[in-house]
């Protein structure tokens, strides 16, 4: 009994061992082989990819009747029918054809006319409602207006005169270069100017590009540009007054005047910022100079 029984699960084994071979196809164009072609076993959802011979090798595949999908980048599917275990040939030999061809793309490129100044470049502009809004926020200076724009940080360098850098995408302040009304008129660097000095109340918009632009402002742009631009004097009289006492010490008092008739026009800006030294946890070390 018990070698019957021993008899029968050899018997099982080889069966067994029997219905599960081995798939070995060779993908080929021309009869050269096709590196990394794709085959795929549709029923199964078994994939190889063909070695530096062509050959594809997928072990453990049950008997049975299956559908052999070939793919490869350039060339046209195929899908073909094949029996398993084999019959005949060891190996299935698959040759791709050719997929059509792409059609030919020709880039040229030629020196434009154009100057430097007249290719446009991305400029992010803050308007005069948010000038006004922050400046109601913070009237001594432009620092919160530029602070919240995206990239650009106004970094303190001075505890006591709280003299601060204006620095684009992390480059050091001496990089960024300042103008008003398109002019350097604060020096050639940013590195060595205080924001304190530049009064909000008269100005119309700030612009603001990122990135390069030396090539227009020389070799302080590095980091970007900030443009200033101030309010027109026009026909009808525009008259601004800016009056501010802060629980941090803080007195603002500003006045800004424009008006033009058909000849002259001029604008008058004054402001006196005063700052008291400030200390919040008593430590004799004062947070605000």
């Amino acid at each position: 009994m018990l070698r019957l029984l021993i008899v029968f699960i050899i018997l099982l084994v080889t069966s067994s061992a029997s219905t599960q071979t081995t798939f070995k196809a060779r993908v080929t164009h021309d009869k050269e082989p096709l590196i990394g072609a794709t085959v795929l076993i549709v029923e199964l959802k078994l994939v190889a990819v063909a070695d530096s011979n062509g050959i594809v090798s997928i072990p453990n595949v049950p008997s049975g009747k299956y559908s052999i999908r070939v793919s490869y980048t350039g060339f046209e599917e195929m899908t073909v029918s094949f029996t398993m275990p084999a019959t005949g040939a060891a190996m299935l030999e698959i040759e791709l054809e050719m997929g059509e061809e792409e059609e030919e793309v020709i880039i040229r490129s030629t020196r434009s006319s154009r100057t430097i100044r007249n290719i446009p470049s991305r400029v992010e502009t803050i308007n005069g409602e948010e000038i006004d809004e922050k400046n109601n926020m913070r009237p001594a200076n432009v620092s919160m207006l530029l602070h919240e724009s995206t990239g650009i940080q106004v970094q303190q360098t001075s505890a006591t005169s709280a003299n601060a850098s204006i620095r684009i995408q992390g480059l050091d302040g001496r990089y960024t270069q300042l103008l008003r009304d398109g002019f350097p008129s604060f020096g050639n660097f940013a590195g060595g100017l205080s924001v304190l000095e530049i009064p909000p109340l008269d100005l119309k918009q700030v612009e603001v590009i990122k990135g390069p632009a030396s090539t227009l402002y020389g070799g302080g742009a590095i980091a970007g540009v900030v443009n200033f631009i101030t309010l027109e004097p026009g026909a009808v009289p525009l008259r601004k007054l800016l009056l501010n006492q802060s629980n941090i010490g803080q007195t603002n008092l500003g006045g800004f005047i424009s008006q033009r008739n058909e000849k002259t026009g001029f604008t008058l800006l004054a402001n006196v910022n005063r700052q008291l030294a400030y200390d919040v946890d008593d430590d004799d070390f004062s947070e605000l100079p």
